[in-house]
């Protein structure tokens, strides 16, 4: 720590050596002259009396120099020219802003200002603190701020300049507070305040400021740190280094927001949506301040089925469109009442509402809706900033054939302007309501078929169920009487043939079957739902198979087909009886029935101790 009056330690170093290390100037004469020689010209300032001694010297120098410039364009790899700045240029030189090491457009207005008309006074005059970080920052490519002298005048470099090209230059030599005036009351003031009487610097990160670009007032975060400049224990003035953040915590803020989005519970129809679109967009304060989702109902006209709108603005929103009416119809209220300014700054503010939603219809791409400035109507306030919403913009969403099918209306941020990833970030909102409505509309429909398909189901099941009793009751009949006559054959011998005999016996035979097929329609409800189960018994399969396929007989020898039945002993076989039965004459019928001419060959065959075979064949009899 230097104490007062102590010579400082620059001072004293360069004492020691000037007496021993001439100073050197080096510097390129086309810098002052563009006549003269780019050579490197050294200017010896030591106090040497001998003029041998300075030639030889200037020599050895001129030498060292040019070896210096060799070496730095080797170390390049193109044809850099070295520059030292000469004491023309040294920081405690009256003319040490005029190096040409400072050649940006800051640079420029450095040397140009009238320092004397500025608080700050004459350039020759400022102290060494303000030079050295002047010179370091110009020099740099980090955006920084200078605020010097009790005004706080404002400098800057380019990177600085780049940042906030719209208050350039006008921001040059400014104070602070008239620069930054928007955000000066209660941000950036006491901060300021406090690194000046504390002498103790700041860091923020990722910090808000609401800061005026051209006429709009925009959402910035930066991360900065405040630095004072001191001339020993007095503060001179602050250093800010500051990196604009902003896009990086949007995305972030977005990121979060879609994230919590395509989590969400997906839902069954449009009429439990509400609650989900709530949720989404009470996720998005800042850049969906306020909502209205708008969709085509069958009837073809649009319908609000969710907004967040407070329930004194809901008369500012149309609750359902035509998209068919012709424009003249948009006109809100009538504006008879030509005195009434509110009134018809409202209606104004509808019809824009109106126009905006509309608008997606014909462009096939989103609408935006400046609301004019009004002298009575106040726009209505949402969001984070709880300010009125002055811009809505209006993005279409579709049934995934190309057909527009709804809007989203978004009241934007009012403190962002919808560009870039603000943009997308709308954009991917409305594509995930696109989803979801397509899915809840898909789901109904699918809820639509399988009401329709129940129903369906039903109706069927009831008329199997009516025509079975339908055809129980005459197969009943007739199955009374060949019982009779079976009973009455065996009893009295009424002399019928063998043939009739075996006739009747299958006629009695498929009767019965036919009644068991009667009362399989009756359980047909049971089976469509897989209740039925299999009722095994222990079963002679060959003889049961045999028994089945005889039945077909008759009929194959009346259409002069030939019929063979080969059954291999296989008994003792755990099937359900029915079920065997149901299989065996449906294989039998489609063989019958598309049997013209020729043979059918039913054989029954034990392959392995656990796996038996059943095989049908259909031939065609040779010409």
């Amino acid at each position: 720590m230097e104490r007062e009056g102590d010579e400082p330690d620059f001072k004293r170093r360069r004492r020691q050596s000037s007496a021993s290390i001439p100073i050197l100037r080096v510097s390129s004469e086309n810098s002052h002259s563009s006549s003269q020689s780019n050579d490197l010209k050294i200017i010896d300032c030591s106090n040497s009396n001998s003029k041998e001694e300075k030639e030889q010297d200037e020599a050895t120098k001129v030498e060292n120099a040019l070896k210096e410039k060799e070496n730095w364009r080797k170390m390049t790899g193109r044809g850099a020219e070295l520059f030292i700045l000469d004491s023309g240029f040294r920081l405690d030189s009256d003319d040490w802003y005029l190096s040409p090491a400072f050649h940006s457009q800051p640079s420029k207005l450095l040397r140009e200002t009238d320092w004397s008309k500025n608080p700050l006074g004459p350039i020759q005059q400022w102290p060494l603190s303000f030079r050295s970080v002047i010179s370091m920052a110009l020099t740099t490519k980090i955006p920084t701020f200078f605020y010097l002298g009790k005004e706080l005048v404002t400098l800057y470099n380019d990177g600085a300049m780049n940042m906030f090209l719209e208050k350039h230059p006008s921001m040059w030599g400014v104070p602070m507070s008239i620069v930054w005036e928007e955000t000066w009351e209660g941000v950036v003031g006491p901060m300021i305040s406090g690194v000046i009487n504390s002498g103790n610097g700041i860091y923020c990160e990722d910090m808000l400021l609401i800061l005026k670009r051209g006429d709009f007032l925009q959402e910035m975060y930066f991360t900065f740190s405040y630095s004072p400049v001191t001339e020993g224990p007095h503060v001179l003035g602050i250093k800010v280094t500051l990196l604009d953040t902003s896009e990086r915590v949007y995305g972030r803020r977005q990121l979060q927001s879609m994230t919590k989005i395509n989590q969400s519970k997906r839902i069954e129809s449009l009429e439990e949506s509400d609650p989900l679109f709530q949720s989404w967009f009470a996720e998005c304060p800042y850049d969906v301040p306020v909502f209205g989702l708008y969709h085509l109902n069958s009837s073809g006209e649009l319908r609000l089925f969710s907004h967040s709108f407070n329930q004194s603005d809901i008369s500012l929103f149309p609750n359902k469109i035509n998209p068919n009416a012709p424009s003249s119809s948009l006109v809100v209220e009538s504006k008879a009442n030509g005195n009434d300014k509110e009134l018809e700054e409202r209606s104004d503010f509808k019809e824009g509402i109106r126009k905006v939603i509309m608008e997606p219809f014909s462009t096939k791409v989103f609408a935006k809706f400046l609301v004019p400035t009004g002298e009575k109507f106040v726009p209505p306030s949402y969001g984070h900033w709880k300010t009125p919403i002055t811009r809505w913009a209006a993005f279409p969403f579709e049934d995934g054939k190309g057909n527009i099918v709804g809007i989203f209306l978004c009241g934007m941020n009012q403190h962002r302007k919808l560009v870039g990833s603000y943009f997308n970030f709308l954009e991917l909102v409305t594509a995930q309501i696109e989803t979801i409505t397509l899915e809840a509309k898909n789901s109904q429909e699918a809820k639509r078929r399988q009401k329709a398909l129940e129903k369906l189901d039903k109706d069927r099941t009831n008329f199997f169920q009516s025509i079975s009793h339908e055809f129980k009751t005459p197969i009943t009949l007739m199955l009374g009487p060949l019982e009779q006559i079976n009973e009455r054959e065996k009893e009295m011998c009424m002399g019928l043939t063998k043939e009739h005999h075996h006739r009747l016996d299958i006629t009695y035979r498929n009767v019965l079957r036919l009644l068991k097929l009667v009362d399989n329609l009756l359980n047909f409800e049971r089976l469509e739902k897989g209740e039925m189960k299999a009722k095994m018994e222990l079963t002679d399969l060959s003889g049961l198979t045999t028994s089945i396929a005889s039945l077909f007989a008759p009929a194959c020898q009346e259409r002069n087909i030939s019929m063979s039945i080969e059954c291999e002993p296989v008994s003792n076989v755990y099937v359900d009886q029915s079920m065997w039965e149901d299989i065996l004459t449906n294989i039998l019928s489609n063989s019958f029935k598309y049997t013209n001419e020729g043979a059918i060959k039913v054989k029954i065959f034990s392959q392995t101790s656990c796996q038996i075979v059943l095989n049908t064949r259909m031939k065609e009899r040779l010409k």
